[in-house]
């Protein structure tokens, strides 16, 4: 849909999903897609691609580059933005890789703007929220939750906390906001996270960054029923603000 309406290249991260493969799987996989993406700017300036992939490469403007994505992926998206900004990329379980790659500054690229489909911190949600929501009950909220984060047991929260703040990559909210790129950030008021997105967009605008939050009238995720009002406003929204960025449109 977005490479189509708005002419632009997709990465599309097929990350491994809860609770077959809980926390940090999912960010390994976000993060491992960033570090490829750092490798083949880095070869294309070298000379060193393949045909295959320099076809790729070609159409590809590093210096334009959005982080995206719908609920759990707008958490990931987000929490992308935010290691793009510090060049800081280890993660469990490729620490030694990832140690080297940032000493041979492989991690170089920024990502330039963010849009956040109704993401969600796990954490600032209210009873009275959850009860007016459409098909997110809370029993259905705290399954996804304690599916996604999983049980560590000591030794490997341990070795997580070594290569990456256990704390911001269950909750980005808690690390700086400044710097970060800027962002539109969409949510609907029977989504029982929207409260995660107003607060997003709250602290990115505190500590400096332009921000806009749209909200609709309605549930967790609408803008994928594309019959929707709402959901055709959504993508103008996204098509406005990459256009006055003069985001859209590929080599």
């Amino acid at each position: 849909m977005f490479a189509k309406r708005f002419n632009i290249i997709v990465l599309a991260v097929d990350y491994s999903l809860a609770p077959e493969h809980p926390f940090p799987a999912a960010l390994h996989d976000v993060c491992s897609s960033w570090r490829y993406v750092n490798e083949l700017h880095l070869r294309s300036l070298n000379n060193t691609l393949s045909p295959i992939e320099s076809t790729f490469a070609n159409h590809i403007d590093f210096d334009r580059i959005i982080s995206a994505g719908d609920s759990a992926g707008a958490n990931l998206a987000y929490r992308l933005s935010i290691l793009a900004r510090d060049k800081h990329i280890p993660i469990y379980p490729d620490f030694i890789y990832d140690t080297l790659a940032i000493r041979k500054n492989l991690i170089h690229l920024n990502v330039s703007y963010q849009i956040l489909l109704f993401p969600g911190t796990g954490t600032l949600k209210k009873k009275e929220d959850v009860e007016k929501a459409y098909y997110l009950d809370e029993k259905f909220l705290d399954w996804f939750w304690a599916s996604s984060i999983g049980v560590l047991n000591e030794t490997e929260q341990l070795f997580i906390s070594t290569v990456v703040d256990y704390e911001f990559a269950i909750n980005p909210l808690k690390t700086p906001q400044k710097g970060l790129p800027d962002a539109l950030v969409v949510s609907g008021y029977r989504d029982p996270l929207f409260r995660d997105a107003s607060q997003i967009v709250r602290q990115l605008k505190e500590e400096g960054v332009n921000a806009t939050l749209r909200m609709y009238d309605s549930m967790h995720s609408f803008h994928i029923f594309q019959f929707l009002k709402e959901s055709q406003d959504v993508y103008v929204q996204i098509e406005s603000v990459l256009k006055e960025r003069g985001l859209t449109g590929c080599k």
